[in-house]
């Protein structure tokens, strides 16, 4: 059995124990997520029509497939910060934090006075500038920071505490507002969000989906914002048929003891780190950035953090078509997974398909860059 066919009976053994007909590659885009060490994030692109479709299936496979808990949030143009937290919060996930009685009175009049700018303005990262966040005078708005730096105490929220979920499902962010993608921005980076006296931090794993309209998010969500998802996968229409399975509830199932194991999740995360990377293929993926950073079609080139993940994502998918060393193959693949979301194109023609300019991008680029036998 080679390695494509030793995916393909594991993903039949999975329908089989769930009985869920789900799809191959939107499964193996949510578990290269989970292999990363570290927190890292996917964007599903797809036909309006089918954003449904795709936010179902991906609730069911991180339910019934990896046994977590999943939180839905569909944003919109009128959308305040504090509702857009209110949203990504339920009863599963971590624990948040509030600040200690021990804080003098005047302080405490100080945050009851401002609370609602705590939730209406979030402090952003640096690489993320909102327009009028810091305007006014004076110590407006308050550093989530301020605590640490002053050495003041949280105490843990015991009862009745609302909590992050492990996946975080985001449709429709191209119509929210630069806040709300600010505040989705602050947590992607520090791992946390903070609402008024309480700050909630993110449980492991964690992941954040992100399903968008094709053709319709690029320009309308920050750059800095995109940069930080791992990788995208585009969804084709025929990717829904036949239809999702939500069993005879007629509804979305509950979550249950997961049928791909977190043992297994942290064996190929051990495969992925002991993978080899020749220096020709090292080269081969230099020259594929530098070759994308240069095309005439592109404007502004990709980040340190993009070509990095490039390399993350090759190895993790090494280990799980069961090799222990990189080809050119596996990155070319890896390429539109990696940059599909992060590529801004110029456009030639307001009619101008955005995807398909990109893929023939990377396209143009694999052509031209020689590939090491």
């Amino acid at each position: 059995m080679n390695d494509r066919e030793y995916i393909k009976q594991r993903m039949m053994s999975l329908r089989r124990q769930s009985g869920l007909n789900f799809n191959q590659d939107v499964f193996i885009s949510i578990l290269l997520c989970l292999m990363s060490s570290s927190s890292k994030h996917l964007i599903l692109i797809s036909p309006q029509r089918c954003l449904k479709n795709v936010t179902d299936m991906a609730t069911e496979i991180c339910r019934q497939l990896f046994g977590l808990g999943v939180t839905s949030v569909s944003c919109h143009k009128n959308q305040t910060v504090s509702e857009f937290v209110q949203d990504l919060l339920s009863q599963e996930g971590d624990t948040p934090y509030e600040r200690s009685a021990d804080t003098s009175d005047r302080e405490g009049g100080m945050l009851q006075k401002h609370s609602s700018n705590l939730t209406s303005y979030p402090i952003s990262p640096v690489d993320f500038t909102v327009h009028g966040h810091h305007s006014g005078t004076g110590n407006r708005y308050l550093s989530r920071y301020d605590d640490k730096k002053k050495g003041r105490l949280h105490t843990k929220v015991t009862s009745g505490a609302q909590r992050l979920s492990q996946v975080c499902i985001v449709d429709q962010l191209q119509l929210a507002s630069e806040l709300v993608q600010a505040a989705l921005l602050d947590l992607v980076v520090t791992n946390e969000i903070r609402v008024a006296h309480a700050r909630y931090s993110t449980p492991k794993p964690f992941l954040i989906i992100l399903v968008l309209p094709e053709n319709e998010f690029q320009g309308a969500i920050s750059y800095p914002l995109l940069d930080q998802f791992f990788i995208s996968y585009r969804c084709q229409e025929e990717t829904f048929s036949p239809t999702l399975d939500l069993r005879e509830s007629g509804g979305m199932s509950v979550r249950r003891a997961a049928h791909f194991k977190s043992h297994e999740i942290e064996t190929l995360e051990r495969q992925a780190r002991s993978v080899y990377i020749h220096v020709d293929v090292t080269r081969y993926i230099r020259d594929i950035i530098v070759g994308l950073r240069t095309h005439p079609h592109v404007n502004g080139g990709l980040t340190a953090r993009a070509c990095d993940d490039l390399v993350k994502v090759t190895k993790l998918m090494a280990a799980l078509f069961q090799q222990d060393y990189l080809t050119p193959d596996l990155v070319a693949v890896a390429v539109e997974k990696v940059i599909g979301h992060r590529l801004r194109v110029i456009p030639t023609s307001p009619e101008v398909d955005v995807h398909e300019t990109i893929v023939n991008i990377v396209g143009d680029i694999l052509k031209v860059v020689y590939s090491p036998v």
